[in-house]
């Protein structure tokens, strides 16, 4: 029970202390310490949280001044060492179609949501490295709203190898 408690900090603090990992000590400090609770909430609960990580590095690394297609690098490296640390297997979460099953989207959607703030203020600079484009201020808001929906999707399209 004490770590279902805590599960929302465990999403939290290794965020803080890692939330753009970058040199390959950072990546090995963050497999070993990320250990969530799946025997507890379920493998694909736990993917779905690793999931929301990712996608939540990938807007600190915009924030931070990274280019797309270093911030995907880091957000990508920093899934694969949780999912390591994790012994996870992200095929499962998989219809046979290659959609991702209806709870595991709910749960990465709950959970790229937690870092909402940080992808509105990467926005701007995703639009302008994107496609040249200032960000008004509906942009900002619209883009924000679909961006759990667009990292899902190309999570999506990876699986299909699209």
């Amino acid at each position: 029970m004490k770590r279902l408690l805590l599960a929302p900090f465990v999403l939290i603090f290794p965020l803080v202390a890692y939330a753009v990992p970058e040199r390959p000590d950072q990546f090995k400090k963050l497999e070993e310490a990320f250990i969530l609770p799946c025997d507890e909430i379920g493998n694909d609960d736990c993917i779905a949280r690793v999931i929301g990580i990712n996608a939540c590095t990938f807007s600190f690394g915009i924030n931070k001044g990274l280019n797309v297609k270093e911030a995907v690098n880091i957000a990508d490296t920093t899934f694969a060492a949780v999912m390591k640390a994790n012994n996870l297997d992200t095929n499962t979460i998989f219809e046979r179609d290659g959609s991702i099953k209806k709870a595991v989207r709910e749960e990465a959607i709950y959970r790229i949501n937690m870092c909402s703030e940080a992808t509105r203020e990467s926005i701007p600079s995703l639009l302008k490295q994107t496609n040249g484009g200032e960000a008004t201020k509906e942009k900002i808001e619209g883009a924000t709203k679909a961006f759990q929906h667009s990292w899902l999707h190309s999570i999506e399209q990876m699986k299909k190898g699209k």
